[in-house]
């Protein structure tokens, strides 16, 4: 069996540096070089991705862990925050209550201070009219005791009359 000469074109050399004949073995040999070259350039740049890949991945456990941390202090701030949020509604229903209750103790209040009012006010214009009366029965017993007196004088000044009448006629 013989090989072949495959042809390839004039800008292409063969597929098969080997059947050239001489020469062929430093084709193959640059060739090999250069695979070689760009070998060590990918098995470089493969281990530079390796390590980047490594701190990347150093880095995001990192990050991870850091994550987990943070969202454990989120729940305990979200726990911390929901029971001072019922605490303060708590507080907010209290407060309601005793505003509520102390609302009716004012209303009961001023209903009583009302009332209390209206009393004082019947009970001043009772006292004014008692006054009032006071006076006008005071009036009436001077002049009562004015005419009495007169009377009493004149009864007096009527007995001595008499009696000196009555001296006179005896």
């Amino acid at each position: 069996m013989t090989l072949r000469k495959r042809w390839v074109g004039p800008v292409c050399p063969s597929p098969f540096p080997w059947q050239e004949g001489e020469g062929a073995e430093g084709e193959l040999e640059r060739r090999l070089e250069a695979l070689s070259a760009s070998h060590a350039r990918l098995q470089e740049d493969c281990e530079r991705q390796r390590r980047e890949l490594q701190g990347l991945e150093r880095r995001l456990g990192s990050e991870a862990a850091e994550k987990q941390a943070l969202q454990r202090r989120l729940g305990a701030t979200q726990r911390r925050v929901r029971a001072i949020l019922q605490e303060l509604e708590l507080h907010l229903q209290t407060s309601g209550r005793v505003v509520i209750k102390q609302q009716r103790e004012i209303n009961d209040l001023q209903t009583l201070c009302h009332t209390l009012q209206r009393d004082l006010d019947k009970s001043l214009a009772a006292q004014k009219t008692l006054l009032q009366q006071q006076q006008e029965i005071e009036a009436e017993s001077m002049e009562l005791q004015e005419f009495l007196q007169a009377e009493k004088s004149t009864l007096a000044d009527a007995l001595k009359d008499a009696e000196a009448e009555s001296l006179i006629d005896n």
